[in-house]
């Protein structure tokens, strides 16, 4: 029989600190099942080696997978279990989209931790999508995980998209004016952009989006520090609720949205 390759010291240590936090989370709104911990772990690895040749995630080192982008995601999931729990009543199957998904994170850590969502991760490089589709295809979560290639101001005027998600998340992609500007459209009346922002400009960037988001039908919530986690010190989650229907005027395009200095 031909020996197997023994795991290298990255893959290990990927491993055991993926252990650690499923132990940390257990009996919290972010505890995952054997099956979402087996998942991620293979998606992260997936993800790891990918990386040597595709560049997907700056810094793919095993703490900052687990410690820094895997518990960040696991935030948002405590934040949607409890939203879903609070509106029982509603049917089916509830959609969420992350914005400028790059290499899934966070949105394919919620994915994966969230069997009940039907999940949507949009990104306009087509290198990020296909890596994106390969991993949903081979962890067998293509059915319930789609994976589209575009750019969210122009997607978010079709009507296979607009007003058709419960939960919008978009990390990386701009200030909470920006995103909010693109994520809104997306969200049905009563959805939630769950915006990842930092204590050191928040402030700024509420009272910067505070017109905006009266024009596109939306109000900040009751923001929720993450200064428990060590990790994740100056850390937030600002929810911004969608109360109606966004005028068909948003979002605009790209050069009116960020104008050119």
């Amino acid at each position: 029989m031909a020996s197997q390759s023994q795991p290298s010291p990255a893959e290990n240590e990927l491993a055991t600190k993926l252990l650690a936090l499923t132990e940390r989370v257990r009996g919290t709104d972010m505890e995952l099942s054997e099956e979402s911990h087996n998942l991620i772990g293979r998606y992260l690895l997936t993800l790891t080696n990918y990386n040597q040749k595709v560049n997907l995630v700056g810094n793919c080192e095993p703490h900052m997978l687990i410690e820094r982008h895997t518990l960040d995601g696991l935030t948002l999931v405590s934040r949607i279990r409890k939203e879903l729990a609070a509106n029982k009543g509603q049917s089916g199957r509830q959609r969420y989209l992350d914005l400028g998904t790059g290499g899934g994170l966070p949105g394919m850590i919620v994915a994966l931790a969230c069997p009940e969502l039907a999940v949507t991760l949009l990104d306009a490089t087509a290198k990020k999508c296909a890596f994106l589709e390969m991993v949903a295809r081979e962890l067998g979560q293509n059915e319930r995980i789609e994976v589209v290639n575009g750019r969210a101001e122009e997607l978010a005027r079709e009507s296979q998209f607009r007003e058709r998600y419960r939960f919008v998340t978009a990390r990386a992609v701009g200030t909470l004016k920006v995103t909010s500007e693109l994520a809104i459209p997306f969200l049905k009346p009563g959805g939630l952009f769950l915006a990842q922002k930092t204590t050191s400009r928040i402030q700024a960037e509420i009272a910067e989006s505070k017109d905006l988001l009266s024009s596109i039908g939306a109000e900040i919530g009751q923001i929720e520090a993450l200064e428990q986690y060590e990790e994740l010190k100056e850390a937030l989650i600002v929810p911004v609720k969608k109360l109606h229907a966004t005028p068909q005027k948003y979002p605009r395009e790209w050069k009116q949205i960020v104008p050119a200095r």
